[in-house]
């Protein structure tokens, strides 16, 4: 099972998927500490959707720091001409 809604871009471009926290998830029910898990939350740098999967493209997928896929999102729907 995954939660929250995949990329929503015409096209799907891997390319542009980011993995925001490998292998866990840290919320209000472990206290924000990091919790293993087979899950990953991966984030699209163009729709700048989040969601989390288990997924074997999760492995092919490169780290990045949630400051700076923010950015990213950001920068992308201004070159694009999307509003926040």
């Amino acid at each position: 099972m995954s939660g929250g809604q995949s990329c929503t871009c015409e096209k799907k471009d891997r390319s542009k998927w980011v993995v925001l926290m490998r292998c866990g998830n840290a919320s209000a029910f472990s206290g924000y500490r990091f919790t293993r898990s087979s899950y990953s939350q991966v984030g699209c740098e163009m729709c700048g959707r989040i969601w989390r999967t288990n997924a074997k493209y999760v492995r092919e997928l490169p780290d990045r720091m949630v400051e700076a896929f923010q950015t990213a999102v950001e920068e992308n729907r201004q070159s694009e001409g999307v509003e926040s």
